[in-house]
């Protein structure tokens, strides 16, 4: 094994570790919650470009682990690029548990060569706003009626988010 292959998967291995010792979450943050209304926000997306949730936004897809990422990631693989966005749904992966050179060198260049939008968090205190820790390994989905969170549904499957997807209008 040359250097490079050395130096690249004792990152991995690093960070692996990092991401399983995580913070947990702080019981002070207010989560998101059936009925009440959540502030509008603008992140980066996976291109550094500010991408804004607002009143339109119908729903958001969070995904706060790796291997949800993956599926919905899939998933919207293989689908046009603005299936989402013709639907008023935003994709919201959550990146603050990753060391910052796993994210640089090799989440970064997997996202970027998505071609729909990706918002990416990168604070660990805002993920925590929406971070549900005993679902964090599902996808979860926020419905939303002028920002006002009218349902909220975790999920496994790639089935089950066309299925919710599809049934946005």
């Amino acid at each position: 094994m040359n250097i490079k292959k050395i130096a690249l998967l004792s990152m991995v291995i690093v960070g692996v570790f990092f991401i399983g010792c995580g913070k947990k979450s702080n019981s002070n943050i207010k989560k998101v919650v059936v009925g009440e209304k959540i502030k509008a926000f603008t992140l980066k997306t996976q291109h550094d470009k500010p991408m804004s949730i607002g009143d339109k936004t119908k729903m958001i897809i969070f995904v706060f682990a790796k291997g949800s990422g993956h599926t919905v990631k899939q998933f919207l693989d293989k689908q046009l690029a603005d299936y989402l966005s013709k639907r008023d749904i935003v994709f919201v992966a959550d990146v603050s548990p990753m060391p910052s050179l796993i994210r640089k060198y090799l989440a970064m260049p997997d996202l970027r060569s998505r071609k729909y939008p990706i918002m990416l968090i990168y604070d660990e205190k805002f993920a925590e706003k929406f971070k549900n820790d005993e679902k964090s390994d599902d996808i979860m989905i926020v419905y939303l009626d002028n920002l006002t969170v009218k349902k909220i549904k975790y999920i496994k499957t790639a089935e089950e988010l066309k299925k919710i997807i599809e049934s946005i209008k």
